[in-house]
């Protein structure tokens, strides 16, 4: 078993961070059901296990407009959500029909081993919007940061309107063994964490391109040890 540590590190106070939540079994409705279905099988229930759901610990609505986009929020101060929200300018578009933003969702996961952590959109939950979801993987014991929630709209006038629970994304975690469990603790935000956000502060206005190059030095500057674990704490 290899163990997984989590913190929150954003803006956000932590009193309405909701923890990673384990992806729920599927329901089965099946009266007749043999027990030798898909969700039995092996491979899936391997694959299946190791998602976590990450809940957005606040309200807001974004809308795609010709002037760009706009986010507002029935709760959130103007100023800070102003804060939370990354609006990609034209040129980082792939269509310039189809803009996209980055919601701050500062968790942070680490490993004291090897064990790739993937972003995926919430694919079992019945969101409209569950496939604009950007994701991404990268090892989280090679790079310690935050994550961040991409999204990108379909075309221009749609919109979004997230509630405080509502199901943003799903991480998964895969170790070389494959089937390897994972067990998620919360771990303190410790300096030799912060240490590690600082290395990567800025990054990537000073280079272009081939950050992926530099996580064998990253793995080689970090400590042995960054998983501080302290008891379970409950969010609602």
């Amino acid at each position: 078993m290899i163990k997984v540590g989590w913190c929150w590190t954003g803006a956000i106070p932590e009193l309405l961070v909701m923890e990673p939540e384990k992806l729920n079994k599927i329901k089965v409705t099946n009266k007749n059901y043999s027990n030798r279905g898909v969700i039995d099988c092996p491979s899936f229930t391997s694959w299946f296990n190791s998602y976590y759901v990450l809940k957005s610990p606040i309200n807001f609505k974004a809308s795609s407009t010709d002037k760009g986009i706009e986010i507002t929020s029935d709760e959130v101060d103007t100023h800070q959500l102003q804060n939370l929200i990354t609006v990609h300018p034209e040129e980082d578009c792939y269509d310039t029909n189809k803009q996209m933003f980055q919601f701050s969702l500062k968790y942070l996961f680490v490993a004291d081993s090897p064990c790739l952590m993937e972003i995926t959109p919430p694919f079992m939950h019945n969101a409209k919007w569950k496939n604009n979801v950007i994701g991404g993987s990268f090892d989280i014991q090679k790079w310690i940061r935050s994550i961040s929630w991409g999204f990108v709209f379909d075309k221009i006038g749609d919109s979004i309107n997230i509630k405080r629970g509502d199901p943003l994304c799903y991480v998964k975690f895969t170790t070389p063994k494959l089937t390897e469990p994972i067990k998620l603790v919360e771990t303190e935000f410790t300096p030799e964490i912060i240490r590690e956000l600082e290395r990567k502060d800025h990054l990537t206005q000073f280079k272009k391109g081939g950050i992926i190059n530099l996580m064998n030095r990253a793995l080689k500057l970090r400590p042995k040890r960054l998983i501080k674990e302290i008891p379970d704490v409950k969010r609602d």
